[in-house]
């Protein structure tokens, strides 16, 4: 639960926009000085709902002093740490994906700006989840009692969240300081390209470097 509240907060979300999607939309026109962030307020939304999901950032932790159970393992170690990635991407994606899909449906738009309701927050969970993946492999917690210590007092998800929540913040600054001289979708396709970018060279991270790093860890 407390690494999973992003599915928790995309649910409610999405039926505050089942019912009260109007009243936003009512809201934005109404000040126009606002009316033209609506399309970009809503990607953010999705985005920083990704953000708030931290499974694979204690998913090493969780491990905690049995990890060389999972080192002994007969396959590449970078497959291990991709496979916490993946189960955290299923699990995240589940509640972005529905936000998305009713914003599209609700919510008004170009085309591509409905596309991209759902498609950047979706690149968005994949790098939160390789991310966590990453600062978790640098700030392991191993030695504890109780499960609920690595995942409450490590200091893994707390980094995991803000650097993933000031990357969906730099979304909506962006969006705020190119609104006059850039159209939403451009500004967005830019970020996207750049977040496509980010999860290509951790996943190389993970490949390499963390890979070997994955199998030091408890050694003494």
């Amino acid at each position: 639960m407390n690494s999973g509240m992003g599915v928790i907060f995309s649910l409610i979300l999405a039926v505050v926009i089942l019912v009260k999607g109007d009243l936003v939309q009512h809201t934005f026109e109404a000040i126009p000085q606002i009316e033209k962030l609506l399309e970009a307020t809503l990607i953010f939304a999705g985005l920083e709902l990704a953000s708030t999901t931290t499974i694979s950032s204690v998913s090493i932790s969780i491990e905690g002093s049995k990890i060389y159970l999972s080192q002994l393992f007969p396959i590449n170690a970078s497959d291990i740490l991709l496979a916490k990635g993946i189960n955290h991407f299923i699990v995240g994606e589940i509640g972005v994906l529905i936000v998305g899909v009713v914003a599209a449906a609700v919510m008004p738009g170009s085309i591509i700006s409905k596309l991209f309701y759902i498609i950047v927050p979706t690149a968005m969970t994949a790098f939160c989840a390789l991310f966590g993946v990453v600062i978790n492999l640098n700030f392991p917690k191993l030695e504890w009692v109780s499960e609920a210590v690595a995942i409450k007092q490590g200091m893994s998800p707390l980094i995991a969240m803000l650097g993933t929540s000031a990357v969906s913040v730099a979304y909506l600054i962006g969006s705020v300081f190119c609104m006059n001289f850039m159209s939403t979708e451009l500004f967005t396709t830019i970020y996207l390209l750049l977040l496509l970018l980010a999860i290509y060279f951790i996943y190389q991270y993970i490949k390499n470097k963390g890979a070997q790093a994955f199998l030091k860890l408890g050694q003494k």
